[in-house]
């Protein structure tokens, strides 16, 4: 009797596991939504995950785990380490039943981070096996550079960046027009675009290619070795992306338009993309910083090109003279000729050494 009721409980066993395998297990998913999708350095955004059993029978054990990359971490950036610990979380789910669970990241590194799968254990509940899914997704997850202080910032007193002559025409035509922006104090009436005006209700102008021209221009330089395209120094990379950053804010603050070139390789964007990746105004705000930070921590710690071809494009492109400040940790005989050449154009040039003491002051005034 008693091994027919053993028998008897083994087959209910292997026919509920069977059971279970072919409807449940196929009917458990997962999903991750973002507070958000770029922060700043340090700063934390809320992850949820949501686990989903639409099937007519319960899962007794989901322990679902997701792999952080170096970038995010669960705990603050004091207490971080190189052994990031994954978002982990085990339940048991009801028939029908959705849970969200919510998780506080911060970001750590500078850069790009990908969050792309989740790794689910289920198991029955009755038999000792367990299952094993994976289940793609994507997000990314943008950190900003980290905003450094330097020695004595507080104390100083930035010079004004002066007035930039601008060549304007008196009869535009209408290749003349490159872009609409809203109306700023100084701009002419002469460029008011009066009927995209009335439509949107506010003061729209008309801008003109001649005058673009940047009150200042920012190179950031990523090249760190002669041989760029083999490699290079992350760390070194991180510092010379985090001074652009600090020298930008500092140029803002002060009203500036401001134009940056890069040699690094853009994320999500062809490797011929043009060097100059973004052209801002200031005054500095909350969303005038979070679209500066946001754009460097789009970018690779790969040049594409070197230095010295980066300051050649640079040179090519802006032929009005302007102001010129070079972040760099690299250079070699080539690009010295090519800032040379950028100064016989009548670019006020400054450059800012990372090994320089105290330069990064001596730049932003």
């Amino acid at each position: 009797m008693s091994l027919f009721i053993i028998a008897l409980l083994i087959v209910a066993l292997l026919t509920w596991s069977n059971l279970w395998v072919r409807w449940v297990l196929p009917q458990i998913s997962a999903e991750m939504t973002t507070d958000s999708t770029s922060i700043a350095h340090g700063e934390a955004f809320n992850v949820h995950i949501t686990i989903r059993n639409t099937a007519r029978l319960p899962a007794p054990y989901v322990h679902c785990e997701v792999l952080l990359p170096q970038g995010l971490s669960l705990v603050p950036l004091d207490e971080a380490t190189d052994q990031n610990k994954p978002l982990a979380v085990a339940l048991s789910l009801k028939s029908r039943e959705v849970v969200t669970v919510t998780f506080r990241l911060y970001g750590i590194r500078r850069g790009v981070h990908r969050l792309h799968e989740f790794r689910i254990k289920l198991s029955d509940g009755w038999t000792p096996k367990r299952h094993d899914l994976t289940l793609q997704f994507y997000r990314q997850i943008t950190v900003h550079p980290a905003l450094i202080s330097h020695t004595g910032t507080a104390e100083r007193d930035p010079q004004p960046l002066g007035t930039v002559t601008r060549m304007r025409k008196w009869y535009a035509t209408s290749l003349d027009w490159v872009d609409m922006r809203p109306y700023q104090p100084g701009d002419s009436l002469r460029d008011v675009a009066w009927r995209t005006t009335a439509r949107r209700g506010e003061l729209i102008v008309l801008e003109r290619a001649d005058t673009q021209t940047p009150d200042a221009l920012v190179i950031v330089n990523v090249q760190t070795q002669a041989t760029y395209h083999l490699g290079t120094t992350i760390a070194t990379v991180d510092e010379v992306l985090e001074d652009g950053y600090w020298l930008t804010r500092e140029l803002l603050q002060n009203g500036a338009r401001v134009s940056l070139y890069t040699n690094a390789i853009q994320y999500g964007k062809k490797k011929s993309a043009h060097p100059r990746f973004l052209t801002i105004t200031g005054p500095l705000a909350k969303a005038t910083d979070h679209k500066l930070g946001h754009a460097l921590g789009q970018l690779s710690p790969y040049a594409f090109f070197s230095f010295a071809r980066l300051i050649e494009i640079a040179r090519l492109t802006e032929r009005t003279p302007t102001r010129v400040i070079v972040v760099t940790a690299y250079e070699d005989a080539d690009s010295a000729r090519q800032l040379a050449e950028l100064r016989k154009m009548g670019h006020t040039v400054a450059v800012h050494h990372l090994t320089d003491a105290g330069a990064a002051e001596e730049v932003a005034q």
